[in-house]
C-alpha cells in the first residue's frame, strides 16, 4: 500500500499555526505524524502539540467539498452533550471553501473487527442515546434540516429523475449491474419498469406523509452509521465518529446501514409478521435501538413507523449521496451506484403494499 502524502492544496505551515492557535499554551506543533486519508475531497492527519513537558496528539480533518461546510456546526452541537460517545471537538472553521476540524485523538479498535451482532447493537444503542440527548438542541445550530414534509416533495422528484436518467442506463447495463450489485435479474427488471418507478415515487410522498403524522421528534441523523465509523475503546466504550454529513431529520433513518450489516449475520426471514420481512438479527437490532430511543418498543405504532422509514431510507440516502457524487465529479457513476438503493427500496415498498391494512 502506497504511503499517503500531504495534499499541497493546504499549506502545512498554515495547518500547524491554526492548530497552535486552537490549543491554549501550545509551544510547538509537529507533524503530520500519521496521514490517515488524502484524496480529492479531503485530508485527515494527526499532529503532536507540545505544551511544556506534555505532548498531546490531535487529529486535523480538512474537507474540500461544500457539503462538509456545516461540519463545525454539527460538532459544536455534539460537544454540548458532553458525551464520551463522540470525538472530543477542539475547533473548526470554514474558510476559502475549505472546512477545518480539530479533535483530540481517540484510540480503540473498529467495531467492524468484532464481527458480531452484539457489537452492531451496541452502536445502535449508543446512537439512540445520542439522539435522545440531541433532540432538545436540534434547532439551535445551522445544521441542514430534512423535514419529512420536505422529503415528501423532493424524493418523488428524485425518483422521477431516476426514471428519466438512470433507468435507460440500468437497462443498457443489465448484465454488469447484476454481476456487480444486485441479487438477480428480477430485481433489476423491476427498477427498469417505468410503472414501478411511478409507484415508488407515489410511495415516497405517501410514506413521508405518514411518518410526519407520527410526530416523532427530530434529532441528528448520521448518514453513514456503520461499524467502520465506530470504535470500542480499551475500556469498552463505543465512540461514533464521521458525523460530517449529518443532518437534522427523523432519527430512525440513521439505522439503515446497520440493518444491512445485521443481515450479514442472519439473512433468513424471521417469521415475525409485520409490514416488512426482517431477519431475526435485524429484529434484534431494531428492538434494541427502539428500546434505547423510546421505552415503548412494543408499541405497534412505533414499529410501523420504523417499517415506513425503512422503505424511504434507501431513496433518501441515494438522494443525499447524489450531492456528494456531483461535487467529486462522479456523476457518470450515479446510475450504477444508485441501483442497489432503488432495488432495496422497491422490495420494501412491495412488502408494504402486500401487507397493507
Amino acid at each position: 500500500m502506497a504511503e499517503l502524502k500531504w495534499n499541497d492544496r493546504v499549506r502545512l505551515e498554515d495547518v500547524r499555526e491554526w492548530i497552535a492557535s486552537s490549543i491554549p499554551d501550545s509551544r510547538k506543533v509537529e507533524g503530520p505524524i500519521t496521514i490517515f486519508r488524502s484524496n480529492d475531497w479531503g485530508i485527515t492527519a494527526s499532529f503532536h502539540v507540545y505544551n511544556g513537558h506534555s505532548v498531546q496528539e490531535v487529529v486535523c480533518k480538512i474537507a474540500f467539498l461544500p457539503i462538509f461546510q456545516s461540519s463545525p456546526a454539527i460538532y459544536t452541537a455534539l460537544s454540548q452533550l458532553n458525551s464520551g460517545a463522540v470525538p472530543v471537538y477542539i475547533n473548526g472553521k470554514t474558510e476559502d471553501g475549505l472546512t477545518w476540524l480539530l479533535f483530540e485523538k481517540f484510540s480503540g479498535h473498529l467495531i467492524r473487527e468484532e464481527a458480531n451482532l452484539n457489537a452492531l447493537i451496541d452502536i445502535a444503542k449508543q446512537m439512540a442515546d445520542l439522539q435522545k440527548q440531541f433532540t432538545p438542541i436540534a434547532n439551535e445550530h445551522a445544521i441542514p434540516y430534512y423535514s419529512l414534509r420536505h422529503l415528501a416533495v423532493q424524493l418523488p422528484v428524485f425518483v422521477e429523475h431516476a426514471k428519466n436518467v438512470y433507468r435507460p442506463q440500468w437497462t443498457a447495463q443489465q448484465e454488469q449491474l447484476i454481476k456487480n450489485n444486485l441479487d438477480g435479474k428480477e430485481d433489476l427488471l423491476a427498477i427498469c419498469d417505468a410503472g414501478i418507478l411511478d409507484r415508488m415515487a407515489s410511495a415516497m410522498a405517501e410514506l413521508c406523509g405518514q411518518l410526519d403524522g407520527f410526530s416523532l421528534p427530530y434529532s441528528i441523523d448520521h448518514l453513514d452509521l456503520h461499524s467502520n465509523n465506530a470504535i470500542r475503546t480499551k475500556g469498552g466504550e463505543v465512540i461514533v465518529f464521521d458525523f460530517e454529513e449529518a443532518v437534522i431529520s427523523c432519527p430512525l433513518f440513521s439505522l439503515e446501514k446497520l440493518l444491512d450489516e445485521a443481515a450479514e449475520f442472519e439473512n433468513s426471514y424471521s417469521g415475525h409478521k409485520h409490514k416488512i420481512q426482517w431477519s431475526a438479527a435485524q429484529l434484534q437490532l431494531r428492538d434494541a435501538y427502539l428500546l434505547a430511543l423510546d421505552p415503548n418498543v412494543r408499541n405497534d405504532r412505533l414499529i410501523t413507523m420504523f417499517d415506513y422509514m425503512a422503505a424511504v431510507a434507501p431513496i433518501k440516502y441515494a438522494y443525499q449521496s447524489s450531492y456528494f457524487l456531483e461535487q467529486v465529479g462522479s456523476q457518470h457513476m450515479e446510475a450504477e451506484l444508485m441501483a442497489e438503493s432503488f432495488v432495496k427500496a422497491w422490495k420494501r415498498i412491495a412488502q408494504l403494499e402486500l401487507n397493507k391494512g
